[in-house]
């Protein structure tokens, strides 16, 4: 017997312990200029974070010592909610905060959608 999407929907709704922020850029047009500015696209957006392998870390040297982590990351939210691709997201999760620097191009379902984001941090 096959589960009903709305069903499912709602069960996959029940995981969602995070709230995202989405970061973009609009064009506006003053004094004839075409100029780009970051905005706030969507706030709080119900979601749950999935990570999806291992992170990475490098040693970056500039003076200092530094290290940057790094890893891929996969976001479940509802289906209607339209994220740009390319857009900066911070996510809020089990009391902890991400920044991701980019994310994919989403892939819906009647049920949900999955974003590929990135994490890149310096340490």
């Amino acid at each position: 017997m096959a589960i009903s999407p709305a069903i499912e929907r709602r069960a996959l709704e029940k995981t969602y312990h995070g709230l995202m922020d989405v970061i973009g850029y609009r064009k506006e047009k003053v004094n004839g200029e075409t100029r780009t500015h970051e905005e706030i696209l969507l706030r709080d957006v119900p979601c749950a974070l999935s990570k999806t392998y291992r992170p990475r870390t490098r040693q970056v040297v500039d003076n200092q010592v530094n290290y940057v982590v790094s890893y891929e990351a996969l976001l479940f939210l509802a289906p209607e909610v339209a994220v740009p691709a390319g857009s900066r997201m911070v996510v809020r999760q089990d009391g902890v905060s991400y920044v991701f620097v980019q994310s994919a191009e989403p892939f819906v379902y009647p049920t949900h959608q999955e974003i590929y984001v990135k994490r890149l941090e310096y340490v």
